[in-house]
């Protein structure tokens, strides 16, 4: 009996305490007490898991938010936040992540996915969405109704476009984009106001909108390597602008310097 109580007491503390909590019974292996089936009958979710071990063939565990790249599955109040199928060798988003309504965070990362379907702008309370190293051509537009998502990584994919939707996500602070085989901008991107880090090297880019004068909170611009000649005049109105990433670009340095004489930039050439 002494010994069932202590097992509650772990999973109770594990599931409603804070992240500290969280890392502490995890790293101390706390959670070793306690069988699969155990943890699994305190998580709402818990079926979900279930058929999702089963459909990439493997287990998955517990872990904590706080990770770069948690491995698994986070379970917060008794809900899953965030969930990681890294590396899983996924051709498609399994469906039954559709259900996991609570999901803050989804990495889908090192995987060979072809597209993400529409039912992905219903996660209504996704703040974190990393798509790299998979093979994307394009995105759909209800990616734009993730109105919680502040990262977004779509680096190294195939890209050949941003669809315009992605000017809603105004919550967004990063977009990582680089190394794909993007042609042009929608002149929506620029009401992204609440970005700050823009990475869009190793592009097939040749213009900027105007339009990315309005991104008030941008901090630092990369388009290294694209075929860019110009860069927008809209620009130097970025007070918060602090880096500009310009190598391997077309661009006439000379003239950008000029153009951002007076500004508190980082030109790197």
């Amino acid at each position: 009996l002494a010994k069932e109580r202590f097992k509650e007491e772990i999973a109770n503390r594990f599931f409603s305490g804070s992240s500290k909590i969280q890392d502490f019974l995890l790293e101390e292996g706390y959670l070793d007490f306690l069988s699969k089936v155990e943890l699994l009958s305190l998580i709402k979710d818990s079926d979900i898991i279930t058929e999702l071990e089963s459909s990439i063939g493997a287990p998955m565990r517990v872990n904590t938010r706080y990770y770069p790249h948690p491995y698994g599955f986070v379970v917060e109040n008794g809900v899953i936040t965030y969930l990681s199928l890294d590396n899983r060798g996924l051709k498609r988003i399994p469906d039954i992540i559709r259900e996991l309504s609570s999901l803050e965070g989804l990495i889908l990362t090192r995987n060979s996915l072809i597209t993400i379907p529409e039912w992905i702008g219903d996660f209504n309370q996704l703040e974190y969405l990393d798509v790299s190293y998979n093979k994307l051509k394009n995105l759909p537009e209800s990616i734009g109704h993730l109105q919680s998502l502040k990262r977004l990584e779509l680096y190294n994919n195939k890209l050949t476009r941003i669809p315009d939707s992605v000017g809603d996500l105004f919550r967004l602070e990063i977009l990582h984009a680089y190394e794909n085989m993007i042609e042009e901008l929608p002149d929506s991107i620029g009401n992204l106001v609440s970005i700050k880090d823009l990475a869009l090297r190793d592009n097939l880019i040749v213009t900027i909108p105007e339009s990315i004068g309005n991104m008030s909170s941008l901090k630092s611009l990369d388009v290294r390597g694209n075929p860019i000649k110009k860069l927008p005049i809209s620009l130097t109105s970025l007070k918060n602008l602090e880096s500009l990433y310009l190598k391997g670009s077309d661009i006439e340095f000379s003239n950008v310097e000029n153009a951002f004489r007076g500004m508190k930039l980082k030109i790197l050439k």
